[in-house]
């Protein structure tokens, strides 16, 4: 009736940031953009995430004629595309919520190079897991489309006039997969943006050293 409830453990996130977002970040992101990688974008763009999980199509008309889940049209794929989904359709539900007044402490810049330079935090959990592989698919499409660039000393940076279009097409695509269940549709765009490059692959290289992610510990119960 009322829809669903979120809860965000605010300093497990933060140590995410601090540990491994961050730090990726610093060495692989133009330093004139730096100062738009945040962690209350972080954070909020987490929220919008989560939220966005439960928007977007759910039970579609099947070829049958018949109501049925997309997931399970989508089979083994449906994992990977909606966690896609949700990044994507977060970002673009968050410029919905700058542009009409609802959010106002964060700014597009700050949500589009925060967005950008993380990118590498989910792929480093590996291209096979969906978190992972539903990023490679963002990074490969706003890279073909211009939306990601090369800066100097190997490092990226953010179109800021195209990375907004990009995120509205790319949540277009990947919407219209659920809103029609379409195997065959999804399977083509993960086999063409869903991979490891040498590209990937060599900036992961230069990451190894920057902690994967955080282990917490829960003292309370006989953790130690």
């Amino acid at each position: 009736l009322k829809g669903s409830k979120k809860v965000l453990l605010k300093n497990v996130l933060d140590a995410k940031f601090r540990q491994s977002g961050l730090p990726i970040a610093r060495r692989i992101w133009d330093t004139t953009q730096l100062p738009h990688v945040t962690f209350d974008s972080f954070f909020i763009q987490i929220l919008f995430h989560e939220l966005s999980h439960g928007l977007g199509p759910g039970i579609i008309v099947g070829p049958d004629g018949k109501k049925v889940e997309n997931r399970i049209l989508l089979k083994n794929l449906y994992s990977t595309i909606e966690e896609a989904k949700a990044d994507v359709a977060g970002l673009w539900n968050l410029f919905y919520a700058i542009d009409n007044g609802i959010v106002t402490a964060i700014d597009k810049k700050a949500i589009m190079g925060t967005n950008a330079a993380l990118h590498f935090r989910s792929m480093r959990f590996g291209i096979h897991e969906a978190h992972g592989r539903g990023t490679a698919v963002q990074w490969n499409w706003l890279r073909e489309k211009g939306a990601i660039v090369p800066a100097e000393n190997g490092r990226f940076r953010v179109i800021f006039d195209k990375y907004e279009a990009e995120i509205k097409a790319l949540a277009h695509e990947l919407l219209m997969i659920e809103a029609t269940g379409d195997y065959d549709r999804a399977q083509k765009l993960l086999d063409q943006y869903g991979k490891s490059t040498p590209e990937i692959e060599s900036v992961n290289e230069r990451l190894k050293d920057i902690p994967v992610d955080i282990g917490p510990l829960f003292v309370g119960a006989g953790e130690k």
